[in-house]
């Protein structure tokens, strides 16, 4: 409610953590930004997404973006979004995904264009290059805009949930401009 009403700041700040369980486990999900993401249907006279929350470190199990080394069709037809996210939004409790709302996302269409996007409507999704490091070196232009979490300095080093000690690089929605065969993601040592 207190999001729904625009007052999610007034009680929380971009950092804050809260302890959610995916598929029996628990995971850490922090605040990355407040009125950031356009909702997809106004929330009565809500048109931004009251919070936006990130996992602080990655799944134990890991997934591809696609079956092949393909990002033909960018994020909007990726496995990653058309398949695992369909599942790990199952995954959630039924409290949390009642409330969850869904977001217009911009992301480069792939296939080796070096410019557009394309729109998508999701409740969970994968950071863009740009949403994260505020500017594009591998990705098309119009992907968002830089969360506050990130834009204060924060790191962009993640680890394996069940290996803590351990950093990973983690995937991006972003499909590598100009080549066919990859999409965007961090390095374990914060680097795009």
């Amino acid at each position: 409610i207190v999001s729904k009403l625009g007052k999610a700041q007034d009680y929380w700040k971009v950092g804050d953590t809260k302890t959610v369980a995916v598929n029996g486990v628990n995971y850490q999900f922090q605040i990355i930004g407040f009125d950031h993401d356009d909702l997809t249907t106004k929330d009565g006279t809500r048109t931004k997404a009251g919070i936006t929350f990130q996992m602080v470190d990655c799944l134990n199990t890991t997934y591809s973006m696609n079956g092949s080394n393909t990002n033909s069709g960018g994020w909007n037809g990726s496995t990653m979004r058309t398949s695992t996210m369909a599942t790990l939004l199952n995954q959630l409790p039924a409290a949390l995904r009642n409330v969850l709302k869904s977001v217009n996302k911009r992301s480069g269409t792939g296939g080796g264009s070096t410019s557009g996007t394309q729109t998508t409507h999701d409740k969970l999704f994968l950071l863009s290059e740009v949403e994260i490091f505020g500017t594009t070196t591998y990705s098309v232009p119009g992907e968002g805009t830089q969360y506050a979490y990130y834009k204060a300095g924060n790191s962009k080093v993640k680890y394996n949930h069940s290996a803590t000690s351990t950093a990973v690089a983690w995937w991006l929605r972003s499909p590598i401009a100009s080549y066919s065969a990859r999409f965007v993601r961090v390095y374990a040592g914060g680097t795009v």
